[in-house]
């Protein structure tokens, strides 16, 4: 089998046609006792639940699981994502999880007596992960030690923790490591401490998968989208994910961006597919701040366009999603409610302060930052302004946006136009990534 014990709490949200309420659905007061199990796959054990909802009351007995191993560090350390609106199967996450043995995250109260994990194969993964899990005894836990990088027990942002009368076959690294869990939420019980038992070098940061790529979308409503949602829009890619109003991360599906109720098709997921053709080892994460109708001298601190704080918000955003992985660029375009005589006067001087605040903010001084060009359909003021950007600001590009067409409206690119755009801001930024 793949996944001996898997146990998900989602968030579908599906109701009757007619039906306006919301149930959150609950999962609690479970026994399993006495599996014994051999896994196929990388993917885990596992009992999990979504941000700010958690199983709860669960008893686990007497349970023997033989994981396939050849698990790496870097899917130890790799971005994990919620995905709560998934169909609910093993691979909901991905085809890897954190642990060689037994996951947990957004559990309250668990008790386990009686945990024996063992892997066939070499495996540099923690035995068992526990992220925001609150109220957990594990008794008796026999686990292998397979690689002095990690801890047999990780402790992610959890509380009120037991564990007592583990077994360690091999110490060569530290037991247990906390991230983001200070050391008085963890009590041991007979248990006898040797040397770098404790591994506390990441109880203040989370850990940061340099594989996952995170890109700003900034500017207005041409960056945002206007094109008009088709089947293609809800097609998902397990490595390209979205950071929600929410601020958790989600597969992404079009419309990326929720600054308006016409937000629709834009160029993000083609980029992001279109760069992972070249780049298939990665994950990416789109972080959509744009606003539109916002003129650019809404982009700076502590301005305030029609309740949205574009700049701001875009800063925070981003703050956020380098929690999770690293930032490699910034996709801008915007231009539309500045593209006259006047407004595109000081326009090159706007943006040349935009991006330094923006490297100054994310500590990136050589941050890739690419423009697309204005619509065709639209006067030339600011596309006479963008052409020279690269020659004045450097680690710049401009994708031009030759051929493409407009919706009806006149002002925003059709669906095939803005998944066009998409294509070419990858091609672009590919040529500036620093990929180490």
């Amino acid at each position: 089998m793949q996944t001996p014990i898997f146990i998900v709490l989602g968030n579908k949200s599906r109701l009757p046609v007619g039906d306006t309420s919301y149930r959150k659905g609950k999962i609690r007061n479970i026994t399993i006792q006495d599996i014994t199990a051999v896994s196929q796959s990388k993917m885990a054990s596992s009992i999990t639940a979504y941000p700010g909802n958690y199983v709860e009351n669960i008893r686990l007995e007497n349970i023997h699981i033989t994981g396939m191993g050849m698990g790496t560090v870097a899917e130890a350390n790799a971005f994990f994502p919620e995905n709560e609106k998934a169909y609910p199967e093993n691979r909901m996450y991905g085809l890897a999880y954190p642990a060689s043995g037994f996951y947990l995250r957004h559990v309250k109260n668990i008790s386990i007596d009686g945990l024996y994990l063992s892997v066939k194969n070499k495996d540099l993964r923690p035995a068992i992960v526990l992220d925001d899990v609150s109220k957990a005894t594990i008794s008796k836990l026999n686990a292998t030690q397979t690689s002095p990088e990690m801890g047999v027990v990780r402790l992610s942002k959890s509380n009120a923790i037991t564990i007592s009368n583990p077994i360690v076959e091999n110490k060569k690294g530290s037991f247990v490591e906390l991230v983001q869990t200070p050391e008085k939420e963890l009590s041991m019980k007979r248990f006898k401490t040797y040397p770098n038992w404790l591994n506390k070098q990441h109880e203040a940061i989370a850990l940061i998968d340099k594989n996952f790529y995170i890109f700003l979308l900034a500017g207005q409503s041409n960056m945002a989208g206007r094109g008009f949602v088709d089947d293609s829009s809800k097609l998902t890619n397990d490595s390209i994910f979205m950071l929600n109003k929410n601020n958790e991360w989600v597969l992404a599906t079009d419309p990326v961006h929720f600054d308006k109720k016409e937000a629709g098709v834009g160029p993000a997921i083609s980029f992001a597919r279109a760069l992972l053709k070249s780049n298939p080892n990665i994950k990416i994460g789109l972080v959509p701040s744009a606003v539109g109708g916002s003129s650019i001298r809404f982009w700076q601190p502590d301005s305030t366009y029609i309740g949205w704080h574009p700049y701001d918000d875009a800063i925070a955003r981003v703050k956020n999603a380098q929690n999770y992985g690293t930032l490699k660029g910034v996709l801008w375009h915007q231009g539309e409610s500045d593209d006259s005589p006047k407004g595109s006067a000081r326009y090159m001087q706007q943006l040349s302060e935009l991006i330094a605040r923006f490297r100054k903010e994310f500590q990136t001084p050589n941050l890739p930052f690419v423009a697309g060009e204005l619509g065709y359909f639209h006067p030339p003021y600011i596309n006479d302004i963008l052409k020279n950007v690269p020659t004045k600001i450097p680690f710049s590009a401009v994708v031009n946006s030759a051929g493409l067409i407009a919706n009806p409206d006149k002002i925003h690119f059709t669906t095939s136009s803005a998944r066009e755009l998409g294509r070419r801001y990858a091609q672009s930024m590919d040529g500036m990534l620093d990929k180490k």
